[in-house]
């Protein structure tokens, strides 16, 4: 924009010496814009070269925040002022040729503006919806060059024939000039410009503020921006219409006051009412609501321009001179508003204060204009002036909560708000969930859940952001995360990493990490490791030649600004560069933002890059690739004897990875699978990022059941080409339990699958097993009971499923153990389920010194064994019911256990029996934690099942639960935390 300023400030001065020829210069200016567009783009590949070797090889990623940085952004800025310089001046020109007498000035400036402007509009429209994503970036700028040549030819052209004529024209007009003018005159028009900077630097606050705010409810995508853009340049298009009528100069003085007068009034109830848009809207429903809010402020905003260079005018031929020097001050003050606004405003004052600040503005134009430009009387001057300050002081908008509460994805917007600030980049907030938990968002979108202190573990998708390639690369030192967002990729890494790098590109994020620091189970930005840079992670890793052993990039959603170039294969190349000789590469993406062809052209841009690629989903849509130069098989990692599980049992168990089969259960691609996933599926490039054009909630991403489809085919477990059952990979042969992975594949929800592995997998018995479990998932209990009737006798050798067969009847199989007519399936179970068995008699009867005598053979329970959970349950139960000094030696033990079995399968029981760890333990904030996590799920099963309050006993026992819980936090520990034992008071009493 500051090119277009100088342009449109100085051609002007060349206009003259060019004698009339304007549209031949017009036609120069288009040949030296398309001349431009060829070597702009490689004057900045030369420049970022020449950067990257001046500024590159340092020892660690650099902050954005050097010297260095700004010096390339500068040049940059001067590379592109060029083309921006030459843009600016085709106005101007076009003035000179359209305007012979200064009573054409208004009209004809009017419709050039709101020509030229209605055609950005097109080109914002063109460039977002169709010319970028379908052609991409090199051929769409061949289309816009190929214009700018045909502008050429007509205007040429056209030139032959008016030339002539306007040359005399402006020879006659030159004879008839009158002197300049005197000082008085000159002040005048120094006010005028002023005007003028004030106008642009009004727009541009408002177009910089509204879609800000819009992009917590529209997004923040190409498609979304160029439509921002387009709709604010079509109302400044259409104003500008407005001022086609010949006006005077005394009313064109009343006429610009007037329109900043409305522009005021029109742009703060357009802030009020965006403020309140986004409650139970949908996507277009908003995008129509938004264009009809800005649109009658964009109208008076365009008005303003052909005024200002009808008051500047009083001869035609001083059209070009006067149109050029008022563009230049209309886009510097709309220069210095953006970057005011974007930069620092906004952080500053929050959307508020910057509205306030801007309607401030336009009445204090309004008033300098009424006082300056028009003939008024003064107490009608003075009435004006009055009316405009009570209005600066009356103007005071809230905080647009409605619209910092909105996303476009389906998310719950409860819960207390804790931090909130608008960054230069993205508006962050964090609200406190009932159940005690932080959730972070960026301009609406999701980015963490983190979890309080105390609560109980939670199969958390962003642990594997680092537990995942730390199977793959069990030696690991370095890591370098992009993103810090929640900072739940980095809590509690394993103390083997000397080194961990994480690039943000929000300091904002870094405030709101660091505003539940102290309440959070474990804070990042307390680890001396971890060192965060400020800065984006390409401009980052570019920079620096340190080697990492992992790069994890968890880039915020694809569509967002920027996201998408860190899934481009430039940006893989750039992360190949940075790994070690064997380091491996997380590229996160969540599927419900993508389609089938998108996922696809992923697979394709990695394989493009690396050699071995694998494809991990440990939640239904949420999709982890890992890529590498060598081999990657962490599968048979962590069967090795000293694994990294059980190196670092805790930090994997907080993840659901207790063993090999937790891992392996979310493998749905190997390097064979990625290639037929591949296919023949487009490359991300930087030229042309799909990403960026395709994917945004709007358009629609895959269901967990499409995934699944899809998916399903490349499974290394399930998948078949021809007859041949690609069960004989290397990962299928891994001696891993059939059963248990199968009953995780089923109770992730991976049901094709689930179902595929019990069609197709060499172990029938596995296979029921795995039918079963999906059948029981699914609700379908009674089909699953009868399929386990009729598995136990044709595989009456197989322990899982005859435990399985029994668990109903538990209690009643536990009390005829010692009888010799039991089924002969009970009778062949191992040791350590036959304690289980006779466990849960003990259990009922309430001799817990019984119970502990079976603690040896309950403890031979392996975590595949189906009776795994039930064993766990009794050891844990056990410690927490033995006498005061006893729990109290036993409750470290009892926690551990049972923190173990609840991250991979929560349930009623097993918080009340954390609860009972965390009194024997004496610490209040587990248990206030334990009963809130109760209360979370009740409610929470309750929502999703009408029929677990159906039967009496169930409803009893839950609600007996539940005043023992509250009793226990009313009579014991609100001293201790009293606003937290409030909030799970109010949980415990909202049970339905």
């Amino acid at each position: 924009m500051l090119g277009l300023a100088l342009g449109a400030a100085i051609i002007p001065r060349w206009l003259r010496a060019a004698s009339g020829r304007s549209l031949r210069t017009f036609a120069l200016l288009e040949l030296g814009i398309a001349a431009c567009a060829v070597l702009i783009p490689l004057l900045l590949a030369q420049l970022g070269e020449w950067y990257v070797a001046i500024a590159g090889d340092l020892p660690a990623p650099p902050s954005a925040t050097g010297l260095l940085p700004r010096l390339y952004f500068a040049l940059t800025c001067l590379l592109l002022l060029v083309p921006t310089m030459l843009m600016g001046a085709t106005l101007p020109v076009l003035a000179g040729f359209a305007i012979r007498v200064v009573e054409q000035t208004g009209p004809r400036i009017a419709t050039l503006y709101a020509a030229n402007t209605l055609g950005a509009a097109a080109g914002a429209l063109a460039g977002g919806w169709w010319l970028i994503p379908d052609l991409g970036l090199r051929q769409s700028t061949l289309v816009a060059i190929a214009l700018n040549l045909l502008v050429v030819v007509i205007a040429y052209s056209i030139s032959k024939n008016s030339e002539r004529a306007q040359i005399e024209a402006y020879k006659a007009q030159a004879a008839s000039r009158v002197a300049p003018a005197g000082s008085s005159e000159w002040h005048n028009r120094r006010a005028l410009l002023m005007l003028a900077m004030t106008s642009g630097f009004v727009a541009l606050t408002y177009e910089v503020l509204w879609t800000r705010m819009l992009s917590h409810a529209l997004g923040s995508s190409l498609a979304a921006f160029s439509t921002m853009l387009a709709t604010f340049l079509l109302g400044i298009s259409l104003g500008s219409l407005l001022s086609t009528r010949r006006l005077t100069r005394p009313l064109a003085g009343i006429a610009y006051a007037t329109s900043q007068l409305c522009v005021a009034a029109a742009a703060a109830g357009a802030q009020l009412w965006l403020g309140q848009l986004a409650t139970g809207l949908n996507t277009t429903e908003l995008a129509t609501r938004a264009i009809i809010a800005m649109l009658p402020a964009t109208l008076f905003m365009g008005a303003a321009f052909p005024l200002l260079i009808r008051l500047m005018s009083d001869h035609g031929v001083e059209s070009a001179r006067a149109t050029g020097q008022v563009y230049a001050f209309n886009t510097i003050g709309a220069v210095c508003g953006a970057l005011a606004s974007g930069m620092w405003l906004i952080p500053t004052f929050s959307f508020e204060g910057v509205a306030r600040f801007a309607v401030a503005l336009s009445l204090i134009a309004a008033v300098v204009a009424t006082w300056r430009l028009t003939t008024f009387v003064a107490w009608h001057k003075s009435a004006v002036s009055a009316a405009a300050l009570i209005l600066i002081v009356a103007f005071r908008p809230p905080l647009p909560a409605a619209i910092i509460d909105a996303s476009l994805v389906d998310d719950s917007t409860e819960g207390v708000q804790r931090f909130l600030a608008v960054g230069r980049s993205a508006t962050v907030l964090v609200k406190e969930r009932d159940d005690g938990s932080f959730y972070l968002r960026t301009n609406g979108l999701p980015e963490a859940t983190v979890r309080r202190i105390g609560m109980p573990p939670v199969r958390h998708s962003q642990r594997w952001l680092a537990a995942l390639p730390m199977t793959a690369r069990p030696e690991a030192r370095s890591m370098l995360v992009v993103g810090l967002g929640g900072g739940v990729a980095v809590e509690d890494v394993p103390d083997q990493f000397d080194v961990i790098d994480v690039v943000e590109l929000e300091p904002q994020v870094i405030a709101a990490n660091a505003s539940y620091a102290r309440w959070r189970a474990a804070d990042p930005l307390a680890d001396e490791r971890i060192r965060l840079i400020e800065n984006d992670a390409r401009n980052a890793l570019t920079l620096t030649q340190r080697q990492y052993d992992i790069v994890v990039s968890q880039p915020s959603h694809p569509w967002t600004s920027g996201a998408a170039n860190l899934y481009s294969r430039e940006f893989m190349q750039i992360a190949r560069s940075r790994l070690t000789t064997d380091g491996v590469l997380l590229l996160w993406i969540n599927a419900q933002f993508i389609n089938e062809s998108l996922l696809r052209s992923i697979a394709a841009t990695l394989s493009s890059v690396f050699p071995h690629v694998r494809l991990y989903r440990p939640e239904p849509l949420e999709l982890m690739f890992l890529a590498s130069e060598t081999p990657l098989e962490p599968e048979r990692s962590t069967l090795q004897t000293r694994s990294i599980l059980t190196r670092y049992p805790e930090y994997f168990s907080a993840a659901g990875i207790n063993v090999t089969e937790d891992l392996a259960a979310c493998l749905a691609a190997t390097d064979e699978g990625i290639s037929g996933l591949a296919g023949n599926a487009a490359v991300l490039t930087d030229d042309r990022n799909l990403l960026a054009t395709n994917s945004s909630p709007a358009r629609g991403g895959m269901t967990p059941d499409e995934l699944e489809r899809l998916l399903v085919s490349f499974s290394p477990f399930t998948a078949t080409t021809g007859t041949e059952v690609i069960g004989k990979t290397a990962v299928a042969r891994l001696p891993l339990d059939l059963h248990y992975l199968g009953s995780r594949i089923a109770l992730l929800g991976f049901t094709q699958t689930a179902a595929q592995f019990a069609r197709h997998h060499r172990d029938e018995a596995a296979g029921v097993y795995t039918l079963a479990i999906g059948l029981e998932s699914a609700g379908r209990v009674t089909e699953a009971a009868r399929l386990r009737e009729t598995a136990v006798q044709r595989f009456p050798t197989d322990a899982d499923l005859a435990f399985a067969h029994l668990r109903p009847r538990l209690l009643e199989t536990s009390r005829e153990l010692e009888k010799s007519n039991l089924p002969y399936y009970v009778r062949g179970l191992p040791d350590s389920a036959q304690a289980v068995v006779l466990g849960w008699r003990h259990a009922a009867e309430g001799d817990w010194a019984a119970v502990r005598s079976l603690e040896p053979r309950l403890a031979k329970t392996i975590q595949t064994d189906d009776w795994y959970r039930e064993a766990m349950q009794l050891r844990v139960e056990w410690r927490t019911r033995m006498n005061a000094g006893e729990r109290a030696t036993h409750g470290r033990e009892a926690l551990q256990l049972v923190d173990r079995i609840i991250a991979l399968q929560p349930s009623s029981d097993l918080y009340v029996l954390r609860a009972a760890a965390s009194l024997a333990l004496e610490d209040p904030v587990l248990f206030l934690e334990s009963a809130s996590a109760f209360s979370t799920y009740e409610i929470q099963q309750s929502k999703e099942s009408a029929t677990n309050l159906d039967s009496v006993g169930v409803r009893s026992i839950r609600d007996a639960r539940r005043r023992g819980f509250m009793q226990a936090i009313e009579t014991r520990l609100l001293p201790f935390e009293e606003n937290r034992s409030a909030a799970v008071l109010r949980q415990l009493a909202a049970f339905p």
